[in-house]
């Protein structure tokens, strides 16, 4: 590359005839060193301006990667946490219905237990009221049978003739049926014993 120290530094060999006026030679080659030093100058300059905007340049490149690095780091993290959420989401989800359902099968074995000792308690209850029954009936037949015996028919008419002789005309009243208090809940075996131990009071009172 040709400088400008290099033009003002050229000589040109004089001709005898028909040659260049040097003044006017030398005066161009001054100005053309002139323009070119100052090409060269702002030429330096815009190598300086394109060597920063190079560098420039150079560091938003790498600032772009290190951003789409990041970027792309935040996506797959976010990704990886909205995976992480919902599969998280998904196994409360089936914990909560397994244990809803759990609770639920729970309640329903407890309520058809509940249901089915009810029923029993019923059935229990109602066999006892029959045994009861039963058994108040057989104690009012044998409380009607003891009352027909000659002999509470003559203790009663011994005992009731002195209080009233005035009413000896009158027809004898009949004896009040006796109170029968309903015996305490007995076990089974005992309602079921209680029938037989009436039967042997009325043959005892039969054979009396």
């Amino acid at each position: 590359m040709i400088k400008a120290q290099d033009i003002r530094g050229i000589t040109f060999e004089k001709a005898v005839f028909g040659g260049y006026d040097m003044a006017s030679v030398d005066g161009f080659m001054e100005d053309l060193a002139n323009d070119l030093g100052l090409l060269q100058k702002e030429n330096a300059v815009l190598r300086a301006k394109m060597k920063v905007l190079v560098d420039k340049v150079d560091e938003y490149r790498s600032n772009e990667d290190a951003l789409r690095t990041a970027l792309l780091t935040a996506q797959k993290m976010g990704l990886n946490i909205e995976r992480e959420a919902r599969e998280k989401a998904e196994a409360i989800l089936a914990d909560a219905a397994t244990e809803a359902a759990r609770i639920t099968g729970d309640a329903q074995a407890q309520l058809e237990l509940e249901r089915a000792r009810l029923d029993e308690s019923r059935k229990e209850s109602v066999h006892f009221l029959d045994s009861m029954n039963t058994l108040c009936r057989r104690q009012l037949e044998f409380l009607r049978k003891v009352e027909d015996l000659d002999f509470v028919k003559s203790i009663r008419r011994e005992t009731a003739a002195p209080a009233q002789p005035e009413a000896e005309e009158e027809a004898p009243a009949e004896p009040a049926p006796a109170q029968v208090e309903a015996p305490p809940a007995a076990p089974q075996e005992e309602a079921d014993e209680q029938p037989t131990r009436t039967f042997n009071l009325v043959s005892e009172a039969d054979a009396g």
